[in-house]
């Protein structure tokens, strides 16, 4: 899967960064979402059972558009879920960013102008 997140390690519980990537590329594409490129994660504070921190972040998808999303955790299946799901204008700030460009480039969308 496409993503644009470093591979660091999650520091409060030691949680490798490709774990966090595959547990947020799996709740994203429980939304639907089969291409796309994480431009933007950052953790929230709150730590899940599984060791990871609460995310929020930007996903562009294959046709360029941008979803905000908010993790969660359900107890019940006991994964990482997305909780806040909301498409996002494509503004002039955030296309002068090197995650939408990079994510623009890894999904093999023309250039923006």
């Amino acid at each position: 899967m496409i993503d644009s997140m470093s591979a660091s390690k999650q520091s409060a519980h030691d949680v490798p960064g490709d774990e966090i990537r595959q547990a947020l590329e799996r709740a994203i594409r429980d939304r639907g979402l089969r291409r796309f490129a994480i431009l933007d994660s950052v953790g929230e504070g709150l730590f899940y059972p599984n060791g990871m921190e609460q995310r929020s972040g930007d996903v562009m998808d294959q046709d360029g558009r941008i979803w905000m999303f908010w993790t969660a955790w359900d107890p019940i299946r006991k994964l990482v879920t997305i909780r806040d799901w909301e498409e996002a204008a494509v503004i002039p700030a955030l296309m002068a960013t090197r995650g939408y460009v990079r994510a623009r480039q890894q999904l093999g969308l023309e250039e923006h102008r």
